[in-house]
């Protein structure tokens, strides 16, 4: 299987998959990420332009939170997975909730 048909648990690929089980897995940071999903809602009208609202605030978060680190391999890798996240996914199952 090519890169590009990676699927993990039902998820485009293992790091959308593990964003969105540690998104959901603390409540405080569940209900955070619900709340900015009823505000997308709010804010945007329909349904699709929430998903792209709220997608961008997701990504936005978690590369302000990521470690800054060094040039290394290990940055690079982290930001490698951070890159194959697929929030629109994310902010989608967020939204359905």
């Amino acid at each position: 299987m090519s890169m590009n048909e990676e699927k993990y648990n039902g998820w485009t690929n293992y790091e959308t998959w593990a964003a969105y089980i540690w998104m959901t897995s603390e409540e405080g940071t569940y209900k955070a990420w619900t709340q900015e999903a009823r505000a997308a809602k709010e804010e945007a009208g329909d349904k699709l332009a929430a998903r792209g609202i709220l997608a961008e605030r997701m990504q936005e978060a978690i590369e302000e939170n990521a470690p800054d680190l060094p040039a290394s391999l290990y940055s690079d890798l982290l930001g490698r997975a951070i890159g194959r996240i697929d929030f629109l996914e994310v902010a989608a199952a967020f939204l359905e909730e």
